[in-house]
């Protein structure tokens, strides 16, 4: 891997599956300029700040979200249960596990436990314009140095319908997902969106939310992402992936692809 051997970096599980120009990204961040916004608004007497990054898709950071008394109490919560290797599998009908992730993890319900459901809670009433009972569990993930996972996309595309499963058919794809940062790395770890030219580098307690699908209800390529290799330290992060079934923000009575964003940045307003 030509990248890896210019910065001597160490070889890692699985990164004869990164595209050199999609790690270079980790490696060299070229953020796109923008000009578009950053946000404010209050939920129960704190502000709510995001910063808009892309809008097709649609790409948040909601920065300083959780606290840090709230990040102590989900990681304690967290730590209680055993962390294992979370296997992903390429899918339709193909039982071979990928290598495509390198992380250990488990899942949590939405409020399984006190600190757990603390922050999940400040989620639901912060987000409004998202119904987050349509989510997974909470997926708790843990990277330590050669973790990483490849850039992908997290809505499904099957070939058929015969490979649905019970969720895929009860609440449709993945429309969205929330990623929750709840550790750093000290050196790697961001999470890269190749397609975007964006490259993020959270602190611990912002999130990351963005839009799988667009409003047809199709999967938008450019929601490609992926998790940077971890270089030195640990980093873990809490992801809710949200179903499109029922969620407000897929109406489309004017047939357009693109979400109003407004009713994320400015809820209070655009409630309806």
């Amino acid at each position: 891997m030509d990248y890896e051997e210019a910065l001597d970096i160490p070889e890692f599980h699985g990164d004869d599956l990164w595209e050199n120009g999609f790690l270079k990204q980790c490696l060299f961040p070229v953020n796109e300029p923008s000009d578009l916004s950053c946000f404010t608004y209050r939920v129960e007497f704190e502000n709510v700040k995001i910063e808009v990054l892309s809008i097709d898709p649609i790409l948040l950071v909601y920065h300083q979200f959780a606290s840090h008394h709230e990040i102590k109490n989900f990681l304690a919560d967290a730590h209680g249960r055993e962390f294992s290797s979370l296997k992903v599998y390429r899918g339709e009908g193909d039982e071979s596990v990928s290598r495509h992730r390198e992380a250990n993890g488990t899942n949590f319900f939405h409020e399984e436990s006190a600190g757990i459901g603390t922050v999940y809670r400040k989620v639901a009433r912060s987000i409004p314009a998202v119904d987050f009972e349509k989510s997974e569990q909470w997926q708790v993930l843990s990277y330590l140095p050669g973790g990483h996972y490849v850039p992908h996309h997290d809505y499904y595309d099957y070939e058929s319908e015969d490979y649905w499963d019970e969720t895929m058919r009860n609440f449709g794809n993945r429309f969205a997902t929330l990623l929750l940062v709840l550790k750093t790395a000290d050196q790697g770890g961001e999470t890269v969106y190749p397609l975007l030219q964006r490259t993020i580098t959270p602190e611990a307690g912002d999130v990351i939310f963005w839009t799988d699908l667009d409003r047809l209800g199709q999967g938008n390529y450019n929601s490609l992402h992926g998790a940077c290799p971890i270089l030195e330290g640990e980093k873990i992060a809490a992801t809710l992936w949200i179903r499109e079934r029922g969620q407000p923000m897929m109406i489309n009575d004017e047939k357009s692809r693109l979400f109003d964003i407004e009713r994320l940045t400015m809820p209070q307003i655009r409630s309806t």
